[in-house]
C-alpha cells in the first residue's frame, strides 16, 4: 500500500486524489493516521514511481526570487510493505514502512523578496521546519525524560515513528557553497549534527498469518452476535410502539 501527501501551509492534502485536501491527522492504537487518505495497492516498482510521478505534477510548486520552481510545501510518501519468506512454515509476515520525506528549504524574506501568498507559504514553511528541528534537539538529549511536543507540526505529527520511534531514519542535508547563503549552511550543518545523536531502537514487526485469521474470526463471531441482538431490541421496540394502547 502507498500514499502520497503535502504539508501545505500546515493543511494535509493528499497527492493521489488532489481533491481530498485538509485531512485530520488522527491516533488510534495502531499509530498515526490520515483520515479519509487515499491509499492504493501496488505489487512492483512501476506502480511505485506512478504515483510518485503524478502526485510531483500536482504538488505545490511556485517561482520565487530565488527559484524558478520552488517547492511550497512538505511531502511525505509512505510505502507499506509486506514480506514472508518462501520457506517460513509458521505463515509470519514482516511488516515495514518505508517513508520518504522531501523537505521544503527554509526561506528568508530579505532574500525571497515574497509577499502575499508566498509569504505565507515562506512563514509555514520555517515554522514546520522550526518544529522539526526542536523535535530533533530534543530527541538528541536522550535522557528519556524530557517531553517532545510532536503536535507542534503536522509533518512532526505524521513523521513521530520515524524520528523517535521504532524505526532507522537516514536524512540528506543540501546546502550551498556561496557566501550569501552562510548562515543557512551553518543552520543545516547544525541540524544534521544534532540529528546523528539521535538514538533509535530497531525491533522486527512480525505477526502469524494463523493467529491474525483465528482473532479475526473470533472478533466476526463477536460483531456478528452484537448485531443480532441489537436488531432483536430494536423489533421488540417497534412491537412495543406498534401494540394497541
Amino acid at each position: 500500500m502507498v500514499y502520497l501527501v503535502q504539508i501545505y501551509n500546515e493543511c494535509v492534502n493528499d497527492l493521489i486524489n488532489a481533491s481530498n485536501k485538509n485531512l485530520d491527522v488522527r491516533e488510534s492504537i495502531q499509530g498515526i493516521y490520515i483520515n479519509k487518505l487515499t491509499e492504493k495497492t501496488v505489487s512492483d516498482a512501476a506502480e511505485v514511481l506512478q504515483y510518485m510521478e503524478q502526485g510531483d505534477e500536482v504538488r505545490n510548486v511556485a517561482e520565487t526570487k530565488l527559484n524558478e520552481a520552488s517547492s511550497r510545501s512538505h511531502t511525505v510518501f509512505r510505502i507499506n510493505i509486506q514480506s514472508k519468506p518462501v520457506e517460513d512454515s509458521e505463515g509470519k509476515i514482516k511488516i515495514s514502512q518505508l517513508n520518504l520525506v522531501d523537505l521544503a528549504g527554509s526561506e528568508g524574506v530579505n532574500k525571497t523578496h515574497a509577499d502575499g501568498l508566498r509569504l505565507r507559504e515562506g512563514s509555514n514553511i520555517n515554522r514546520s521546519l522550526l518544529a522539526l528541528s526542536n523535535v530533533i534537539n530534543k530527541l538528541s538529549q536522550g535522557n528519556g525524560k524530557t517531553f517532545i511536543n510532536y503536535r507542534d507540526s503536522k509533518m512532526t505529527r505524521i513523521l513521530q515513528a520515524s524520528l523517535g520511534g521504532n524505526s532507522k531514519t537516514a536524512i540528506i542535508c543540501t546546502m550551498t557553497q556561496t557566501l550569501s547563503n552562510y548562515q543557512e549552511t551553518v543552520n543545516t550543518l547544525h541540524f544534521g549534527q544534532k540529528a546523528k545523536h539521535v538514538k533509535t531502537k530497531v525491533n522486527v514487526n512480525e505477526i502469524s498469518l494463523l493467529n491474525s485469521s483465528a482473532t479475526s474470526s473470533v472478533e466476526l463471531e463477536r460483531a456478528n452476535s452484537l448485531i443480532a441482538e441489537l436488531r432483536e431490541r430494536v423489533k421488540f421496540f417497534e412491537n412495543q410502539m406498534l401494540a394497541p394502547v
